[in-house]
């Protein structure tokens, strides 16, 4: 008789070589909508309901959200990304206060849509690569972008600037696209050394102000921009 062999199968479990999550910790208090993350990728989305007063904060791309994930009479917003390559997604806001984003160290996004802001918005990020887009959306007080010297992309669309506003993207070859935006107040945008491009098209300036394409191969394309003179400095 021919002796029969047998072997059991198995099956072993494979190494987790899943990318770790980012946790963003919020919290809400007196107003005032506080996220904070850390050092690997955040990417978190402020969604806000249909009178632009109540808020989900939902996590985006594996991002977990630790603490409060809805508010009501959001007044306030205040993001400090830190490390890791981040996102911020603010839409649909009625804001009666301020907003201010630290985007921190990495290769950052700032979005903006929809939102009206009450008082300030600033956005900095001092040591990584920003991009910024704000779209269809009203700052009543200042505005503040300020990034460091790296190859930046800011894009404004239909927006409404009616106090000063800032934009200062340090030494890169950065691009700025402002179209159909009304700037109401004093206007200086600093672009620093590097091979810039800068478009402006259908933009309204109710006062003086100065771009600065600073040292460096700028291109510059204006078109249908109406109002107080801006003054140019492109090498």
């Amino acid at each position: 008789m021919r002796e029969q062999l047998s072997a059991g199968l198995s099956v072993e479990s494979l190494e987790d070589r899943c990318v770790p999550a980012g946790v963003v910790r919020v919290t809400f208090r007196s107003g005032l909508l506080t996220l904070t993350g850390d050092n690997l990728d955040n990417s978190v989305r402020l969604q806000f309901g249909s009178t632009g007063r109540t808020v989900s904060i939902i996590g985006l791309d594996n991002t977990v959200i630790a603490g409060v994930n809805f508010a009501n009479g959001v007044r306030d917003i205040r993001a400090n990304l830190q490390g890791g390559n981040d996102l911020v997604l603010i839409w649909g806001g009625r804001i009666a206060g301020s907003v201010s984003m630290d985007m921190g160290q990495g290769t950052d996004r700032a979005i903006l849509g929809y939102t009206n802001i009450g008082n300030k918005l600033t956005i900095t990020d001092p040591l990584g690569i920003l991009e910024v887009a704000l779209t269809v959306s009203t700052i009543q007080n200042s505005t503040a972008i300020q990034s460091a010297g790296q190859d930046d992309i800011i894009n404004v669309q239909q927006c409404t600037f009616r106090g000063p506003f800032l934009l200062n993207t340090g030494s890169g070859a950065d691009t700025v696209n402002m179209v159909g935006t009304n700037f109401q107040g004093s206007f200086l945008t600093l672009l620093g050394n590097g091979d810039d491009t800068i478009d402006l098209t259908n933009c309204f300036f109710g006062q003086p102000g100065v771009l600065d394409g600073g040292a460096g191969a700028d291109t510059l394309t204006q078109a249908g921009v109406l109002g107080t003179p801006v003054t140019i400095s492109i090498p």
